[in-house]
């Protein structure tokens, strides 16, 4: 009887559960509203994140701010790239950094087949050009995985601006977004790093925004090559050598840029108004940074802050860089006959516009340069003559009054008086003409027009040695006629040169040519030309006056 009551309870209960069950279906699932693949990445963009959260947590964070879209936990790491008329670009979505920019215009040398000009090598994606870092309250992780909320689509072209967006979400609740601008035709590349406090308390802390480009302990440069970091700031431009920077950190207050410079190529970081009070240069493992620190900020629930730069991966050319702005064309430094430099490169490149080629340039800059400066030499020459004609008589005068240097002064100047000769007159002249070349001297070592200019028959780079020589024989040292001819013409021009110098000192001034030589033959090829025409001018100027005087 009991086992009868207990099946019978069974069956009434499985009843019960199957018309419960048919009476309450579960409801179907609401389906989302489509969207396309392209509206969400433009218009709605859904994010991704790699931080994580709690359920709760996000939703205050949603509440707090409705109107921003937030990342989920999924994000992957991966490459975009930009590409415009001047420039291809690589990203990476791990820290949203820089990873590989090649310049499409210029190449490593003038041989077929060349490389094409890296302003930032391949990289791993944690070893990006652009890094950028919080602390305190704004703690923001260099290799956080950031989303990408929107990007350019195929080549920029000239009349075109495209923005690349990057969006990531800290575990402490800080929404930051990074946002690169591009133009079509332009190497700047404008930067804003937005920072949204999206937590329930007040936040404080600074951003370190960082420059990053390779170590090289054997990178050196000379007084007319800086390789390493520059800095421009209140007082000048403060260079460091890659060596100096492994003793110590250098810190500089108030940057207009820093940039890191090789002879004809840099990439620099310009901080907009407020963007950074100081900019640290500091070795860091196989790397040199350029790190902007950014002024402290505090942030209250569901406020932002923006900080703006200005970045820069191109050639260092002074009419491009003066297009930019922010005072990064102060970068192309002519030392201190800046004044004269200028308008001695606007001539180069005036006849270059008339001739197309700029060692026929370099020509015509010199003769006018000689023509100028020819009533000086002339009689800077003239008084070299005089002075060699009197030479006789003031050694007598030596000779007569050795043992007494004071009468002997007097009697040469008595003897100068009288003949009318300014024992000056020589030097002066070629003092005045001092500032001049040094000026065109810095043009030709560093003005970023003659990179790779040819001139004729085998000088194919007016900025390189001329090594003719040396790629024919395969000699281990470089050698070119050029410097050799330039050799020879100072030869001819001293044994032309009245000389009022006792035997011994001529000997040792006859070694000048030699001596030159050899410093010449690694100078750039342009400098070169430069040096012979104005030796082959002097030359034709000393045999008008030895016609003169005979």
């Amino acid at each position: 009887m009991e086992n009868k009551n207990t099946v019978i309870a069974v069956v009434l209960m499985a009843a019960v559960w199957i018309i419960f069950t048919l009476l309450n279906p579960p409801q179907a699932p609401v389906p989302a509203p489509e969207q396309s693949r392209d509206s969400t990445k433009e218009e709605v963009p859904v994010l991704d994140n790699s931080a994580t959260k709690t359920a709760d947590v996000a939703e205050t964070k949603i509440e707090v701010a409705k109107q921003h879209v937030l990342p989920k936990n999924n994000a992957m790491v991966e490459d975009i790239t930009v590409e415009n008329n001047l420039f291809l670009a690589k990203f990476s979505t791990s820290g949203a950094r820089l990873t590989f920019l090649t310049l499409k215009n210029f190449w490593e040398t003038t041989e077929v087949g060349s490389k094409p000009i890296n302003i930032v090598e391949n990289r791993r994606p944690t070893a990006g050009s652009i890094r950028l870092e919080g602390y305190d309250g704004l703690k923001i992780y260099s290799d956080a995985v950031y989303s990408v909320v929107k990007q350019p689509k195929g080549i920029i072209s000239a009349s075109q601006n495209s923005d690349l967006v990057f969006s990531y979400l800290t575990p402490g609740g800080i929404l930051v977004e990074k946002t690169y601008r591009f133009q079509g035709d332009s190497y700047a590349i404008d930067m804003d790093v937005k920072v949204r406090n999206l937590a329930d308390g007040v936040e404080r802390g600074s951003l370190e925004v960082s420059l990053v480009q390779p170590w090289d302990e054997n990178q050196e440069g000379s007084y007319y090559e800086h390789v390493g970091p520059s800095t421009l700031v209140d007082k000048g431009i403060e260079s460091d050598s890659v060596k100096d920077i492994t003793k110590e950190t250098k810190v500089y207050s108030n940057p207009a840029w820093s940039v890191f410079e090789q002879k004809y190529f840099m990439a620099g970081i310009a901080p907009h108004s407020g963007a950074a009070d100081k900019v640290k240069i500091v070795k860091q493992d196989e790397f040199v940074l350029n790190s902007f620190v950014t002024p402290e900020v505090q942030l209250s629930p569901n406020e932002g802050k923006t900080f703006q730069y200005t970045l820069y991966f191109g050639p260092r050319d002074l009419s491009i860089l003066e297009t930019i702005g922010h005072r990064f064309d102060e970068a192309i430094d002519f030392g201190w006959f800046t004044v004269i430099a200028v308008p001695l490169r606007e001539v180069l490149n005036f006849f270059y516009g008339f001739v197309k080629n700029y060692g026929v340039a370099i020509i015509l800059l010199t003769i006018i340069i000689k023509m100028l400066f020819w009533p000086l030499t002339h009689k800077s020459y003239a008084s070299m003559k005089e002075m060699q004609k009197i030479q006789p008589e003031i050694q007598k005068l030596r000779e007569k009054y050795k043992n007494n240097k004071e009468k002997m002064n007097q009697e040469v100047m008595a003897l100068y008086k009288e003949k009318r000769v300014n024992p000056f007159g020589g030097c002066l002249p070629m003092v005045i003409q001092i500032p001049v070349f040094f000026a065109l001297y810095k043009v030709l070592m560093i003005d970023f027009a003659l990179r790779q200019a040819p001139f004729m028959l085998w000088i194919k780079d007016l900025s390189v040695a001329d090594t003719l020589f040396t790629d024919l024989l395969g000699l281990p040292f470089t050698l070119g006629p050029l410097p050799l001819v330039m050799g020879f013409t100072m030869f001819l021009q001293q044994k032309m040169t009245p000389s009022t110098m006792d035997p011994q000192q001529a000997k040792i001034f006859m070694m000048m040519p030699v001596v030159f030589t050899f410093m010449f033959l690694n100078f750039p090829a342009g400098l070169v030309l430069y040096w012979l025409v104005n030796n082959l001018l002097t030359i034709l100027q000393q045999y008008f006056i030895h016609r003169k005087f005979k």
